[in-house]
């Protein structure tokens, strides 16, 4: 389709006027006044139109709304659970470090009764070796003398 010139004896304008709700609108101006009926109509049109798409489109929104939120509160359960389970580890693991100690103190003191065992082995030790040497030389002293 080709556009072809036409010989138009009156000059209509096209003017930006305002309509009714605060937008801009396109329409045609007679006599110094705007024709707002067409524009009107149309904008009535469009917006029972747009009202229904609208409605569809908010309803779907508050749909994946909703499901985010879904989602969120189950992360939150989730969270909280994890959660519990990592301070039930932590009482268990302080539980474990107290008996590590009571364990470590009672090695200690296990090893000090052993160094005064080992001392007492040790002088006992020295003793028996001083009487057999008494009673070997008495032995040897009453067999040559």
């Amino acid at each position: 389709m080709t556009q072809t010139e036409e010989r138009v004896l009156e000059h209509d304008t096209i003017v930006q006027t305002p309509a009714r709700n605060g937008k801009q609108d396109i329409g045609l101006v007679i006599s110094g006044e705007a024709d707002l009926k067409l524009t009107t109509n149309i904008n009535k049109l469009t917006d029972s139109m747009d009202t229904d798409d609208m409605a569809d489109t908010n309803q779907q929104r508050l749909d994946r709304i909703e499901v985010k939120i879904d989602k969120l509160a189950d992360a939150m359960i989730s969270l909280a659970r994890t959660e519990e389970k990592i301070l039930s580890m932590e009482r268990e693991n302080h539980n474990h470090f107290e008996r590590m100690n009571r364990f470590s103190q009672k090695l200690d003191a296990i090893e000090t009764k052993v160094n005064e065992n080992a001392h007492t082995v040790s002088i006992i030790n020295r003793l028996s070796f001083v009487g057999v040497a008494a009673i070997i030389g008495a032995i040897v002293k009453m067999l040559w003398f």
